[in-house]
């Protein structure tokens, strides 16, 4: 009994074994490298299209004080790391007065997917003059940002239990 278990468990070692190097070699062949994502020239996603000349005014407030925003899509565009960027200005009054600007930058990527490349921002006191830059970010600059996705392309946001994603009316 001692011979039988001894001349199975080896052969058994070896299949292991040889199953072990083949996952290996499969799993290494099958990755697909990270590839860097093309970028186009237009954001027209639809869930975050940013049409130039598009402005969108949100009312709110901010400590204390009533507050507008006004979000406009501008034709400026800026290189960012070889990605040409869509400018996108923001402004936010306080009681009427001026109190940030900001330049926000976006670029699509061939999948449709939106990213976000940074921000300039000046903080402004009641005679208009820069208090702060601090909250400026930016894939160029010394503080520099990650260029991420804002907003998906709607294909990856397409519903689960759709099984034609690509041919469906529904959606």
């Amino acid at each position: 009994m001692q011979a039988d278990r001894e001349s199975v468990y080896p052969a058994a070692m070896r299949r292991a074994g040889i199953l072990a190097l083949v996952l290996c070699l499969c799993s290494a062949c099958g990755e697909k490298s990270q590839q860097a994502p093309t970028f186009v020239r237009a954001v027209d996603n639809p869930w975050f299209p940013l049409k130039p000349g598009t402005t969108f005014i949100y009312k709110g407030g901010k400590d204390g004080k009533a507050g507008r925003d006004v979000v406009t899509i501008t034709n400026r565009t800026i290189r960012i790391r070889g990605v040409r960027c869509t400018a996108v200005e923001d402004r936010l009054y306080l009681d009427g007065r001026l109190a940030e600007r900001t330049t926000d930058w976006y670029a699509q990527d061939s999948k449709g997917n939106v990213w976000y490349f940074g921000e300039a921002t000046a903080e402004l006191d009641k005679s208009g003059r820069v208090t702060s830059r601090s909250d400026s970010r930016s894939a160029r600059s010394t503080t520099r940002v990650t260029p991420k996705i804002t907003s998906q392309s709607s294909a990856s946001l397409h519903p689960s239990w759709c099984r034609t994603p690509r041919r469906c009316t529904r959606c």
